[in-house]
């Protein structure tokens, strides 16, 4: 009997050696007192019985996706998405209690990004996060270091080895800025107060932050 330890690895599988087995000092006898010969055959790798003690850790974790994105900017309803890669392919093990969160920082504050798919024997593990009314980030949404939790869920690899779930953080991503807020009209000034028939009047509109897309279809 062997007990594997920390550090042991075998990706083919335990093999044994020709002529391996030793006395170590012991005796093997048959009841008739001969001493065993000990030579054997070898035997090749059991693929049946691999070794992994090796820990799987989070290689990246970056925003992959968001539904809706419009000249770098995500809007209330989009869905951001996160995706956390492994350095090996890992499991969620499926848990009634709970499932790995990610918190990402919208401005601000901290909002939570829950499990969406990935973690079935694959390196990858993606998060989703719905922006809501009033998120609001000018430089983009950022990652804090090891934001990355179990939430009562578990994260392994084939070997049933705990994932290390450290990772390093991610900066203002100014691809994914969040504005939910309208713009609306600060004040508007028409060119001349007294006007005759056949004479166009000028009116500008100032607008709370810059727009774009703008028609006469768009003015009532």
């Amino acid at each position: 009997s062997y007990t594997i330890q920390s550090g042991d690895n075998d990706t083919n599988g335990i093999s044994i050696g020709a002529n391996a087995l030793a006395l170590n000092s012991g005796t093997i006898r048959d009841p008739a007192g001969n001493d065993a010969t000990l030579t054997h055959s070898a035997v090749s790798d059991n693929s049946s019985v691999k070794v992994d003690t090796t820990l799987p850790t989070v290689s990246s974790v970056a925003i992959t996706d968001a539904a809706g994105v419009q000249n770098s900017f995500v809007n209330a309803g989009d869905n951001v998405s996160v995706t956390a890669t492994f350095s090996e392919p890992i499991f969620i093990v499926d848990n009634s209690s709970g499932n790995p969160t990610l918190t990402l920082a919208v401005g601000s504050d901290n909002r939570t990004a829950t499990y969406a798919s990935g973690g079935d024997n694959s390196t990858a593990i993606v998060f989703r996060y719905m922006i809501q009314d009033n998120d609001t980030d000018s430089n983009g949404i950022s990652i804090g270091a090891n934001v990355l939790a179990l939430n009562n869920g578990t994260i392994m690899d084939r070997a049933g080895n705990d994932g290390i779930l450290t990772h390093s953080l991610v900066d203002n991503n100014s691809s994914y800025k969040v504005d939910t807020t309208p713009p609306s009209v600060d004040n508007f000034t028409m060119s001349d107060r007294e006007l005759k028939i056949g004479d166009n009047a000028t009116v500008t509109l100032v607008f709370s932050e810059a727009v774009i897309a703008f028609s006469n279809a768009d003015i009532t």
